[in-house]
């Protein structure tokens, strides 16, 4: 399986899974905070699909309080976001 958080090499022109011990897989794209509220961003294309690794990441991520978001486009994640934080 292929995991988010790998590295580019432009020579072979492919992602590279990384490989470090402290490395988690499921760990979404995009870790911030709005107001001290947690917020998690996986980033997919509209067709991509989520590991499982991602699906218990963000249930754990729930759990704890924070807000997990799957955005396929800029403008959903934006709606998303504002629908969440925004009054």
């Amino acid at each position: 399986p292929t995991y988010s958080g790998g590295r580019y090499l432009a020579n072979i022109k492919r992602m590279v899974p990384m490989k470090h011990r402290w490395y988690r897989p499921g760990v979404p794209d995009i870790l911030g905070a709005y107001k001290g509220a947690a917020f998690a961003v996986e980033c997919k294309t509209p067709k991509g699909t989520v590991t499982q690794h991602q699906i218990d990441w963000a249930k754990e991520f729930k759990r704890a309080g924070g807000t997990h978001f799957l955005a396929r486009s800029l403008t959903q994640f934006q709606d998303d976001f504002n629908r969440e934080f925004l009054p």
